[in-house]
């Protein structure tokens, strides 16, 4: 047996346990018969649940001496979508050629060098950074005259409600911080294009992966979830790349990350201009006690997206927990109602 093959089932045994780790289903060595009818032979086969939806992930391992090219991505984009999996991980202890990298945005296969796959083992032997909250802005009493006014406004016709309970909720967010990469053209007569790199914060719901925000009026959702295929097109669109077409951009469109111009899509004004709000001003360390409701999301599911989107590099992620009051109103009847105060 080889130097070679010795690393490649190094390389297989830590990805298994990492996603163990995790708390995934994980078999090595799988071999999964496609639409087509062709037997394919997966190096890790992972399925899980996240944000309440079940997935599949087929995992490929290379620890090649020279960086994996293009060929290897759409092997595995083809098997991914012969088997029915959600997605597909390529994991190469030397790196990608550019053309792999190019390619497997278009066909939403995630990259992971061994410099990456080595970071995100650290962070999950160490966990994140410490949690933060937002602080609380209304006192206690103030949140009672609120709740006390909306128990008042029943019709007439409906039995009066009191308050049986009011419990303070901590929701579940992902902070990542993170350097976005800009694509820029310069040049009036000799064009070129120029890459740089700028911190950058984006802010997920914990439970559903939404992109959120939090201004004056608290928190709120700025756009819903993308899939990671979703995301590398949508990179791909703030690269410069407007030779894309499809099905995706509808849905982008939809969601409002894109828009229709000069017979093409280009990213939105709105997603351009999207900030997940001033977070240095708000946050800061627990001052009451209440429930944390627990994130379903990993930090690598986020930074994922953040990666594919911003071309992230350098993310970490912070659980922020946002406090909302959770009132229990209950009529004469003994019928309930919930009201949340942000």
């Amino acid at each position: 047996m080889g130097a070679p093959h010795s690393k490649g089932l190094e390389l297989e045994n830590a990805l298994k346990g990492y996603f163990k780790a995790l708390g995934y289903s994980v078999k090595r060595n799988v071999r999964l018969r496609g639409r087509s009818g062709a037997v394919h032979e997966i190096d890790i086969l992972v399925r899980g649940v996240r944000g309440g939806r079940s997935f599949t992930l087929l995992v490929e391992a290379k620890a090649h001496s020279k960086p994996v090219s293009k060929e290897w991505v759409m092997k595995l984009a083809a098997i991914v979508r012969d088997v029915g999996a959600d997605r597909g991980l390529l994991v190469a202890s030397s790196g990608f050629t550019p053309g792999a990298m190019s390619v497997a945005r278009h066909l939403g296969v995630e990259l992971w060098d061994g410099e990456e796959f080595k970071r995100r083992v650290l962070s999950l032997e160490e966990g994140v950074e410490e949690a933060k909250y937002v602080l609380l802005r209304v006192d206690r009493r103030r949140v009672l005259r609120i709740v006390n006014a909306e128990a008042s406004r029943r019709f007439l016709l409906l039995p009066d409600e009191r308050l049986v309970d009011l419990k303070l909720l901590y929701y579940p967010l992902w902070l990542v911080r993170f350097r976005r990469r800009l694509t820029e053209r310069r040049g009036l007569i000799v064009k070129r294009t120029v890459v740089k790199f700028e911190p950058f914060e984006a802010l997920f719901d914990g439970l559903t992966g939404d992109f959120m925000s939090i201004g004056r009026r608290g928190l709120s959702r700025v756009f819903p979830r993308v899939s990671v295929e979703e995301a590398g097109v949508l990179g791909s669109l703030l690269d410069g790349d407007g030779d894309i077409h499809g099905e995706i951009l509808l849905k982008l469109s939809e969601k409002g990350f894109v828009g229709p111009r000069d017979g093409g899509f280009l990213p939105s004004r709105r997603f351009l201009l999207y900030s997940p709000g001033k977070l240095n001003k708000v946050m800061g360390a627990r001052v009451e006690m209440g429930v944390e409701v627990p994130h379903e999301l990993t930090p690598s599911e986020v930074e994922e997206v953040a990666k594919s989107i911003w071309g992230a590099t350098s993310a970490t992620s912070v659980k922020l927990y946002y406090p909302i009051y959770i009132a229990t109103l209950m009529d004469r009847r003994g019928t309930i109602r919930y009201v949340g105060v942000d």
